[in-house]
């Protein structure tokens, strides 16, 4: 190869390197998003289960601290029941409690700390357009945590680094036989938040003690290994944008 050749080809490998580099965005320091989410699961005894989940998340990533608050529907009173699960990742604390509830639960926080930019080891898989004039580029991430293992595609706007939807192909070795699991995620409604809006949202409620000290029953979290019950609660070990993925 002569020295011309050598110098476009080493040239071009940069390029490659430093495009794939930049591509690696950061979510915004703080913001509010919407997350329509469904598992779809095998049980140990065969059955398939559909579980859609609506999701409302604050992140601050300067703290770091989120604010999960999922709503479940009930289909017989038409009123639909909401939970937020505050977390402080500083503290590895987690608050539960309910919108108009007295009652407060503070727990070990077992999931790990929200990641701001696209990980190191994510693999770029196509750029593409939705809705005319938004391009996206999709990433492939390989998870392997707390006994789940498998694959992330995660699809973020190349102008801000916003996510748009995430796809999750899982083995959960935590059930007796292990679980294939689908996650299928879209997301919505993104809004960029203020410092003391962030700080508002993310305050731990009066009702709720304010460490473990104060609450001698702290409550550990457990996987059921027989029925595999418990997926859904534990399977915000995993997620890579919590939610951005935080399960």
């Amino acid at each position: 190869m002569d020295s011309t050749r050598f110098i476009v080809l080493l040239i071009s490998v940069c390029c490659l390197y430093c495009a794939s580099a930049q591509d690696r965005c950061c979510f915004p320091k703080r913001y509010r998003i919407d997350y329509d989410l469904d598992f779809i699961f095998i049980q140990a005894d065969g059955f398939l289960g559909f579980h859609p989940t609506n999701l409302s998340i604050t992140y601050d990533f300067i703290k770091p601290r989120a604010l999960l608050r999922t709503g479940t529907f009930d289909v017989a009173t038409g009123t639909t029941t909401y939970v937020n699960r505050l977390r402080n990742y500083n503290k590895k604390l987690e608050w539960v409690f309910g919108d108009n509830s007295p009652n407060c639960t503070i727990r070990e926080l077992t999931a790990p700390d929200p990641l701001r930019c696209i990980p190191d080891n994510a693999e770029f898989l196509e750029d593409y357009h939705i809705l005319e004039d938004i391009e996206v580029t999709d990433w492939e991430i390989q998870l392997n945590r707390s006994g789940i293992l498998g694959e992330q595609q995660l699809s973020v706007t190349k102008e801000g680094c916003l996510p748009t939807s995430e796809l999750f192909h899982l083995i959960n070795y935590n059930t007796i036989p292990p679980s294939p699991v689908i996650q299928i995620g879209k997301f919505k409604n993104f809004e960029k938040l203020s410092q003391p809006r962030t700080n508002k949202e993310l305050k731990v409620p009066k009702t709720c003690p304010k460490d473990i000290a104060k609450n001698p029953t702290l409550q550990r979290r457990s996987i059921d290994k027989q029925k595999g019950a418990n997926i859904l609660a534990d399977m915000d070990t995993l997620n890579v944008m919590q939610p951005l993925s935080n399960w």
